[in-house]
């Protein structure tokens, strides 16, 4: 791993630790727990928003990038949410970044399927992905209630997969 790497790696890990715990991670936060300068974090990320969205993208198996099935696609989503959510309902309150990520995951899912009772529109694949990430939201705020397996079930039906 290079140095330009291993500072990368420092500064995600930070991140990470900052998400973790109660503080609202900020670059300031960050920069003083990953003990670099604010150059430094700057020459990585661009904003506060990249560092979040690639902290967040680690979370994920690199394999994701790849799955062109949707339903195998799904799996791997719901499953990683499942496996780590303490970090995604932290994540959550990052709104921007929540709703960027969870956005392409669900249109790279939904891309090439036919949405229930729906017809292939901007608009309606708008709402559709509005709800399913409500479903999610609310799965995540509520795990006693609403388990994985449900959010699954629930977006396969939507999207007839």
């Amino acid at each position: 791993m290079t140095k330009g790497e291993q500072t990368r790696q420092k500064i995600i890990e930070a991140t990470v630790a900052l998400m973790l715990s109660d503080t609202r991670a900020s670059v300031s936060h960050i920069i003083k727990q990953a003990h670099v300068s604010r150059t430094t974090f700057y020459r990585h990320f661009p904003s506060l928003g990249d560092a979040i969205l690639a902290t967040t993208l680690t979370r994920f198996p690199t394999s994701y990038q790849s799955i062109t099935d949707p339903a195998e696609l799904l799996e791997l989503v719901i499953n990683t949410l499942d496996q780590d959510l303490a970090f995604f309902v932290h994540f959550s309150v990052y709104k921007e970044e929540f709703d960027f990520l969870f956005k392409q995951l669900f249109f790279k899912v939904a891309n090439n399927v036919q949405i229930t009772l729906l017809d292939r529109t901007p608009v309606n694949d708008e709402l559709v992905y509005r709800a399913i990430s409500g479903i999610v939201a609310g799965w995540m705020t509520n795990t006693t209630t609403i388990k994985a397996a449900d959010v699954k079930g629930f977006i396969q039906q939507v999207l007839n997969l």
